[in-house]
């Protein structure tokens, strides 16, 4: 399974989306490939446990295939996916801000953010607040996370409880009644 943040790194570029598909970016860049005849390298670089506060220099750092083209050289090539995820992250991972409002179809990761207003899905939330989601879905809170207002959509679970919510119903759900 790929991890995030998953990479393509190609012969003179590195291919960053806002995804971690491997496959998906194979198909995307129309590369092709099979046993033994790679001409691009699936990477990934992940914070340790998870943590996004981590600084991306101490993330870890990882080739997820077993060939490897001939022009491949870790020495040269492991700092080129680097610079390519701090690029990345400067849009899609914010840290400890105040972020007015997230719009339908960005991609950012948010952690002990203070959020306005999100219009679409939210991920996960990993400490900070989301004032308002209209519509949409969130999928995570994690570590004292917390969502002030929801009109529409559901909450699937948030700190042992599951929450649902539109404008007919709203009801807590506690992890006893789950069992």
């Amino acid at each position: 399974m790929c991890m995030f943040k998953s990479m393509l790194l190609l012969k003179d570029k590195v291919f960053c989306p806002n995804y971690d598909s491997h496959e998906d970016m194979i198909n995307e860049t129309g590369m092709e490939h099979g046993p033994m005849r790679e001409n691009f390298v699936r990477v990934e670089i992940t914070p340790p446990d998870d943590d996004l506060t981590v600084p991306i220099d101490k993330w870890k750092y990882k080739v997820d295939q077993d060939y490897l083209p001939e022009w491949y050289v870790e020495e040269v090539d492991k700092p080129r996916c680097f610079d390519a995820l701090k690029a990345w992250a400067v849009k899609h991972i914010l840290v400890g801000q105040d972020v007015p409002e997230v719009k339908q179809g960005e991609f950012v990761v948010l952690v002990n953010c203070n959020t306005g207003i999100v219009k679409g899905t939210v991920q996960e939330v990993l400490g900070g607040t989301v004032q308002k989601v209209l519509g949409g879905t969130v999928q995570k809170v994690w570590d004292g996370g917390t969502v002030q207002k929801q009109t529409g959509g559901i909450v699937i679970y948030a700190d042992g409880c599951i929450s649902v919510c539109n404008k007919n119903f709203y009801r807590l759900i506690t992890p006893e009644e789950m069992k």
